[in-house]
């Protein structure tokens, strides 16, 4: 019953608390010069409370990124792309097989050209065959290397040997 006498009387006045409660003392000054950072003063939640609470912990504010995706328009069509492999294709012309890779930048350029008139069935195939020159042209140009390396060796063998016996020393 008192409780609610003092919530309908406004002129009731509650007496504050006698004890004292010692408050946060500001950082210590910077030296002239140098920029000091900004001070934040804590945050009470509530302010006109009897007993001061702890300052709340600072939280830096989190960014929230949010991707609209709209949604296919109905009738159209789904737009594919095919690979034209050109990086292989000069590299094969460089490094492996000069005619297959030519070939093969010849159909990588075709299938450029059949995506840019969005004709996907040429762009299809001219890319498919643009792979397949490429993969032809790597394994030639592997395979041409290997030869001539073995090549190399067994004929610098032959030679060694064949040095090795005219020079040799026979007793005479």
């Amino acid at each position: 019953m008192e409780d609610d006498s003092k919530l309908r009387d406004p002129d009731f006045q509650e007496s504050a608390p006698s004890k004292t409660y010692p408050t946060q003392e500001p950082p210590p000054p910077y030296a002239q010069g140098v920029a000091a950072p900004a001070y934040q003063q804590p945050y009470y939640p509530n302010q006109y409370a009897a007993v001061p609470q702890q300052p709340m912990v600072y939280q830096p504010a989190q960014h929230v990124v949010t991707v609209g995706i709209t949604p296919p328009v109905a009738g159209a069509t789904l737009q594919l792309t095919y690979s034209d492999y050109m990086c292989w294709s000069i590299v094969n012309i460089f490094c492996c097989c000069l005619p297959l890779g030519v070939a093969a930048l010849i159909y990588s350029c075709k299938t450029q050209d059949a995506i840019a008139r969005n004709d996907q069935s040429s762009a299809r195939s001219h890319s498919s065959m643009a792979r397949g020159l490429n993969i032809a042209s790597m394994i030639l140009g592997i395979l041409i290397y290997i030869f001539v390396i073995v090549y190399m060796v067994v004929i610098q063998q032959q030679f060694y040997n064949s040095y090795k016996s005219s020079t040799s020393y026979n007793g005479y």
